[in-house]
């Protein structure tokens, strides 16, 4: 069995790596296989443009299965010698935050054999936040963990999958029509530790107006992720409490929150192109700097037909932003988003799918002040939407998305000083504080 397994790996991998050899020697020149022949000449064959294309299709497909082929390998003999040796072993449920409708609430989690990351300290240096990067990447997932999910009267029995998930979806009609979380208990079967946790479930309450939806990145937070150098950076030597949020969010956010004029709290969901993996550092990093909580949903970068590791760009996105909306169909939602990925192109599309159920788009520009065809592009989605009736802008920071949220009865009029005074306090702090983690204005 090994023998023929380590066979198909050294044939897919010896298939990818001659086809890798063609696309680097047009890659040299500047040409990729797909437009090779474009860039000959205006008369292309189209027979060798398909040949192009099916070549990257064909290196593609041969790396995902070397890819899968290798990993599977390797966890089968890494993590039998680990069981051998006594150390393989679940030490963490780490349930994510879920959320519901009033019928039914979705719950995901992941069961690993790492030991749990601790919270960020005021003495964490570069080197211990590393350490805290590498444990959270280096995740030891426990495929196929039995598990009993409780939740009032709703007991469900689930299996994690390859990577260490679990996901259920329960019925539950919470007892008051207004209490926001709620919460089940997660409990890992057949482990003599009695491995248990609490997770928290969303459930909007009856008297909420209308919805948040939000990006995370260079949207709530800095991360910098139009400058690869600055991600990587901001990702793996900081922590929830060196990174800051940008200026003036928390207290708009809060502002959205307690918008609803019947004194109930508007739901706030988070979608990002950021991993699971992350899941802990983004939560404490909401708690520590008073944005309002909420579901995040997240992205898996792991190695399977449907999620391969080089898996780009952000639809995927749009499929949660659609999963929310599709679990409150009365709810109307506010998006927020920012203007260095695809935020205001997935943004107006939802905005054409679902009418007047958006009611404001806002698009952080990530560099205010400078005139960008990141900017131009924001700006014919928003002529687009509003075109359909749906609002939407460009704004340099927190302050400006607020004033406008008040014009149009999003938040109340009282808010606006205080989110100025937060906007000025964190830029203060920003100029202060320096460094590697600055908060930048936008």
């Amino acid at each position: 069995m090994a023998e023929r397994q380590a066979t198909a790996i050294r044939s897919d991998l010896a298939r990818c790596a001659a086809m890798i050899l063609v696309g680097i020697g047009f890659s040299i020149v500047g040409i990729s296989p797909i437009h090779a022949d474009q860039q000959a000449g205006k008369a292309m064959d189209e027979r060798r443009a398909d040949r192009g294309a099916e070549t990257e299709r064909a290196v593609r497909r041969h790396l995902e299965r070397a890819t899968r082929s290798v990993e599977a390998w390797l966890d089968v003999r890494w993590k039998g010698w680990l069981r051998g040796q006594g150390f393989e072993r679940p030490r963490q449920i780490l349930a994510y935050t879920g959320f519901g409708n009033g019928r039914r609430v979705w719950l995901r989690g992941r069961v690993l054999a790492n030991r749990r990351t601790t919270g960020p300290g005021d003495d964490d240096r570069w080197w211990d936040n590393l350490l805290q990067s590498y444990q959270r990447w280096e995740s030891d997932e426990i495929p196929d963990a039995r598990l009993k999910i409780s939740m009032a009267d709703q007991i469900a029995e689930v299996r994690t999958d390859e990577e260490g998930f679990y996901e259920v979806d329960l019925a539950y009609a919470p007892g008051s029509t207004e209490e926001t979380w709620h919460f089940a208990t997660v409990e890992l079967l057949d482990d003599p530790s009695g491995l248990r946790t609490v997770q928290s479930i969303l459930v909007p309450g009856v008297s909420a107006s209308f919805g948040v939806i939000s990006d995370l990145d260079d949207t709530v937070i800095h991360t910098g992720v139009t400058n690869l150098l600055t991600a990587a950076r901001l990702t793996f030597l900081g922590n929830a409490k060196t990174r800051k949020p940008l200026a003036g969010v928390a207290a708009f956010y809060r502002a959205l929150r307690e918008a609803s004029p019947t004194g109930g709290q508007n739901p706030v969901f988070y979608v990002s192109s950021s991993a699971w993996n992350l899941y802990d550092l983004l939560r404490d990093f909401l708690a520590l700097n008073e944005v309002p909580a909420g579901p995040l949903l997240l992205r898996d970068l792991g190695v399977d037909d449907q999620k391969f590791i080089k898996e780009k760009g952000h639809d995927h996105k749009l499929d949660k932003v659609e999963r929310i909306l599709a679990t409150y169909p009365s709810l109307p939602f506010v998006l927020i988003g920012d203007s260095g990925q695809a935020d205001p192109q997935l943004y107006l599309e939802a905005a054409r799918r679902h009418g007047d159920r958006i009611r404001a788009i806002y698009i952080r520009d990530v560099d205010p002040g400078e005139s960008t065809p990141r900017d131009l592009a924001t700006d014919r989605a928003a002529e687009e939407a509003r075109s359909i009736g749906t609002p939407m802008m460009r704004a340099d920071d927190s302050l400006a998305m607020a004033r406008h949220a008040a014009s149009i009865g999003l938040v109340e009029e009282s808010w606006i000083p205080r989110i100025g005074e937060e906007v000025k306090r964190d830029l203060e702090r920003a100029a202060e504080f320096g460094g590697l983690y600055a908060l930048r204005a936008e």
